[in-house]
């Protein structure tokens, strides 16, 4: 029993010790899908009506895990009641869609580049949406405006998505720029004041002054993880007001690039894309400190990492304005 619980705490602290190294050019084949990440799995197929002109869906699940918040690049937003099968937009009141980060009437701009950026904050069931000069927080039982996030003025055009990691500090990344040539993330308070800045490595080759590239943010065991995204390596845990270095991947000597990362008590997910190009997952065995990785070629086939919430977590695939969704308990 006693040797139980040490291998139990083992797994549990791996971000709490030294920095541990995932290296994949050790790692065995293995079938990784959204299927084999979950248990208890729950499908559930949601149609958006069809007036509803849209390319691009996503999903969230509700702290009490009994919604869907689903948006379509927040033009709208959505609550799917899973027990009554019930789907309902979400009212937004008050507003101003002229100080938007990003033009919808702008055909020529490309979405993720121009500055559109939205979450879901599961803490507080509120709808997260970018504007120029600060995020806005939409209660989406109904649809008010309940919190405004001032931006930092040093970095307004750069910042992507904001992560609460309190009731009034936020952490964000801070995209890289060719003036500088840096990229990092800071803390900061409701008042745009940065308390902690942390410089991070990426890859500066890719995008221009205000790529907007959306940060790689989590949650596990009551404390916040940031990864650097974009070809970042390394996972920082927040530590009061700093950052901590907690997980680095490599490839034998060489640092490996990884998009996005995921923890629960026993597994470490992540995914990147090979020399080939070809989207990867991969999953690191805390107890046993093996890593295995499944080349993806389908991926409309439930294939990226979840979104989770604790260990719960939701996949989904879109067909047209059908979404065949996935919700489980993450292994």
């Amino acid at each position: 029993m006693k040797k139980l619980f040490f291998l139990l705490c083992m797994a549990c602290s791996l971000c709490h010790a030294q920095s541990v190294k995932i290296d994949i050019s050790k790692a065995t084949p293995a079938d990784i899908s959204s299927e084999s990440m979950l248990n208890n799995i729950q499908k559930i197929t949601v149609d958006i009506p069809d007036n509803v002109k849209s390319k691009y869906y996503r999903v969230w699940l509700t702290k009490d895990k009994n919604k869907l918040v689903i948006d379509d690049l927040w033009k709208r937003i959505w609550i799917f009641d899973i027990k009554k099968k019930n789907l309902k937009e979400v009212e937004i009141k008050g507003l101003e869609r002229n100080e938007l980060s990003y033009n919808f009437d702008d055909k020529s701009a490309a979405p993720l580049q121009g500055g559109l950026n939205s979450a879901f904050d599961a803490n507080k069931n509120l709808f997260i949406i970018d504007f120029r000069t600060y995020w806005m927080g939409v209660d989406v039982k109904s649809g008010e405006i309940a919190k405004r996030i001032q931006k930092p003025k040093e970095f307004q055009e750069r910042l992507s998505s904001c992560q609460a990691i309190d009731a009034t500090h936020y952490v964000s990344y801070v995209n890289s720029s060719s003036k500088d040539k840096t990229a990092s993330f800071i803390i900061f308070n409701e008042e745009g004041e940065i308390l902690y800045e942390k410089e991070v490595e990426c890859n500066l080759t890719i995008g221009t002054d205000q790529p907007y590239f959306p940060g790689d943010f989590y949650e596990y065991n009551s404390d916040y993880y940031c990864h650097a995204p974009y070809d970042g390596t390394t996972v920082y845990r927040v530590d009061s007001t700093e950052l901590v270095s907690c997980m680095e991947f490599v490839a034998g000597e060489k640092p490996q690039p990884v998009n996005r990362v995921f923890e629960t008590d026993y597994y470490v997910y992540f995914c990147f894309y090979d020399k080939d190009k070809q989207f990867c997952l991969g999953r690191y065995d805390k107890q046993n400190k093996t890593t295995c990785l499944n080349q993806v070629r389908d991926l409309h086939n439930h294939s990226s990492l979840p979104k989770a919430y604790e260990n719960r977590a939701v996949s989904y695939r879109q067909d047209g304005n059908r979404l065949h969704i996935l919700i489980g308990d993450m292994k």
